[in-house]
Parts: structure tokens; C-alpha cells; sequence
């Protein structure tokens, strides 16, 4: 049995760090388990690649599953893909999972059949139970397998790792990442209930151990490695291990050449982690501020902190040296806020002096609370 998981990227220049998962998950799994659930390979591709190229490039590779990886910049071009590989291959098994199929397909416009099942949630283990399944073992009676696996109407899921150190290092080898943003995943959920954010739907944060963050942070950063884009949804949620992890960036060798990407929430950074991003030397590492919003009731609407004044020292402290690219977000459509009062936020903003300024639009997410409001 073959199976291909595919991933469709916004840009050539960002990789997907899900699949990689999947797969180094699965080989993992089926060497503990001592079980062969067949070959499972990657392929990547761009939103910007024309369909008919993806197509037959999937069709060449023969598969007997093709497993998606399904966001919101990738899936009308999915849904194609879906209906003409089932018109091409009848017998081909589809598999979806991702964000933007997390809490179902139901109202996402999939053609009746174009796809066998729809993995929720995270992924590594529900993924594998169903290769077992492919595999053709007497999955769940026969297979010693603990993971609270369910399976429903085609729907299928897994209770979410407790221990993160289960899951494998993706990057022994560099060579699908040349020149590419590498991901990195350090912690899994957030604090935080944003009401626009899927992350709003997770309860806590799991963390990968400390020792083992800094050991393959150093082994990449000595691989050279130009960037590393940490994944975690608010790396200073814990300041004391946000706190290590820059005192070993800011020890590390002149020669260094890798920048790290974090994002912060500004309100909650204490001034010793300021003080060690001030201290970095000039691109060592680079910040994502989400500020949303300046209307404090919009900010209360979403769930989130109204400490503007907080946010905005912190952000001015942290330009200050011009040692750090600091990257702010704003969002427009939230609730309490019109375009007047919109108007407000961009101009507050913009008057920071960041060196990017993201303007997003609001997206009503499938499992997001804003969807309720």
C-alpha cells in the first residue's frame, strides 16, 4: 500500500511542517509497533502551481491514498483536486485533515463522495490508526493501540498527545527545506481564547522538554540554517521558559546566522525578556505582534487583554535599538469595531513604527468562537 500525504503551500518559500509529522510519526509507530502499514511519502506543492500539474503529478506517483492537508488558502483548490483524482482513480481513498476540516467538511462545498474519511483534530495518531486500518490488520481488536481512537460517519480522531517529547524531530534531513522557512514546534496550544482563533478551542498548552527545544534548536542553527520560525502560539506564555531559550540565542557565537521567529504577545512580556531581546545582536531574532485592535471594547468582544498601554511601551522599548524586525497585525471586522473607529487602530498603529505592518481580514473559522458571537 502506498499512501502520499499532500500539502499545498501559500509560497514556494513555506514548507508544512504537518505532513513531515505525519509521516516520521507513522514510522515511528508502525517500529514500535512492529505492524508494516506500507509506504507513506510527501508531496509538496504551491497554490500558485496550476491544478492540472498537481493532478497528474499525484496521479504519477500512483498512490492508493492521498491524504490532504487542508487550509483555508488551499481548499477550493482541494476540493478540485478531490473530485477529479476520484473521477480518474475510482478506487483511490482520500483522506482529509487540517484546520479548515478540523470540525467537519458539512457546508464546505466537498462533492458527495470525493472523499473517504475526514481526520479532526490532531493528527499523528488518528493518521496512523487509519493506516493500521488500511493495512488490513483487525484494527482496533488486535492492534495494542491506547490512544482513545474514535470513529464516526467517516469522521475520525484521537485524544491529543499529552507528552510531547512522542513526537519525532522532523529535520535529520535538510534537504526538502533548502531555502526554504523552516517550522518549528516547541509547545502545542494556547493560554489565550481569542474568539477568531481555532487555538480558542484547545484547552492548555502541552510543551516539547526544554533540553530537548535547545538541543535541536543548536543542532539546526550549526546545520546554518537561515531561519527558524518557532510555530508556538504565544512563546512567552511561560516567561521563565521563554527566558531560557533567549539566554541561549543570546550565547550563541558571533558567527551564528540563523534568525528566530517568535510570536509574542507584548502585554505580558516582563521587562527581563525585554531586556534580553534589546541585548540580541542586530537580526539575531525577529517578533510577531498581534495588537488586532486599539478599541478596548472590540479587544474585550474577542477575549482578549485591553493592557493597550503596556502593548505599546513594550513595542516602542523593543524598536528602540533597531536590532529586532518587529512584525504588528491588525485585524478588521471584529465586533465593536466600524470603520471610523477602525480608522483609529490603523492610524495608532501604523504611528508605532514597526517594520512590517500586516493588515488581515476577519475569518469566520469553522470552530472558532466568533462564530457563536
Amino acid at each position: 500500500m502506498k499512501t502520499l500525504l499532500v500539502a499545498l503551500n501559500a509560497k514556494y518559500i513555506h514548507s508544512n511542517p504537518a505532513v513531515y509529522s505525519l509521516q516520521k510519526s507513522a514510522a515511528a509507530y508502525e517500529e514500535r509497533l512492529q505492524l508494516s502499514v506500507g509506504e507513506v511519502n510527501v508531496r509538496e506543492f504551491t497554490i500558485n502551481q496550476s491544478l492540472e500539474t498537481i493532478y497528474y503529478t499525484i496521479l504519477a506517483e500512483n498512490p492508493d491514498t492521498v491524504a490532504f492537508s487542508v487550509y483555508i488558502w488551499n481548499v477550493e483548490m482541494i476540493k478540485s483536486l478531490c473530485r477529479d483524482l476520484k473521477q480518474a482513480k475510482p478506487g483511490l481513498s482520500i483522506w482529509l485533515g487540517g484546520p479548515e476540516v478540523s470540525y467537519g467538511i458539512e457546508g464546505k462545498g466537498f462533492a458527495e463522495g470525493s472523499c473517504d474519511y475526514v481526520i479532526e483534530g490532531e493528527g499523528e495518531r488518528a493518521f496512523f490508526a487509519l493506516l493500521v486500518k488500511q493495512a488490513g490488520y483487525a484494527y482496533p481488536d488486535s492492534v495494542p493501540i491506547e490512544w482513545g481512537v474514535t470513529e464516526f460517519h467517516q469522521h475520525i480522531q484521537a485524544k491529543p498527545i499529552e507528552n510531547l517529547d512522542e513526537l519525532p524531530y522532523l529535520y535529520e534531513d535538510l534537504s526538502p527545506f533548502q531555502n526554504r522557512i523552516l517550522y518549528y514546534e516547541a509547545s502545542r496550544g494556547c493560554p489565550f481564547h481569542c474568539a477568531y482563533c481555532l487555538s480558542a478551542a484547545e484547552k492548555g498548552v502541552r510543551e516539547l522538554p526544554l533540553p530537548r527545544v535547545l538541543r535541536e534548536l543548536d543542532e539546526l542553527q550549526q546545520r546554518g540554517v537561515k531561519q527558524i520560525k518557532l510555530v508556538d502560539r504565544t512563546f512567552n506564555c511561560h516567561p521563565s521558559r521563554a527566558k531560557a531559550i533567549l539566554e541561549w540565542i543570546l550565547a550563541l557565537p558571533e558567527s551564528c546566522c540563523t534568525n528566530f521567529h517568535f510570536e509574542v504577545e507584548a502585554d505580558l512580556l516582563p521587562e527581563t525578556l525585554v531586556d534580553l531581546m534589546v541585548q540580541m545582536p542586530k537580526g539575531r531574532i525577529q517578533l510577531e505582534i498581534g495588537i488586532q485592535s486599539t478599541n478596548p471594547d472590540t479587544l474585550r468582544a474577542c477575549g482578549r487583554t485591553d493592557r493597550l498601554e503596556r502593548v505599546f511601551h513594550n513595542v516602542k522599548r523593543l524598536l528602540e535599538r533597531g536590532n529586532i524586525n518587529i512584525h504588528v497585525d491588525l485585524i478588521a471586522g471584529l465586533p465593536e469595531e466600524g470603520y471610523v473607529r477602525f480608522a483609529e487602530s490603523f492610524n495608532e498603529v501604523y504611528h508605532l513604527g514597526a517594520h512590517q505592518f500586516q493588515l488581515g481580514f476577519l475569518k469566520l473559522l469553522t470552530g472558532a468562537p466568533m462564530n457563536q458571537l
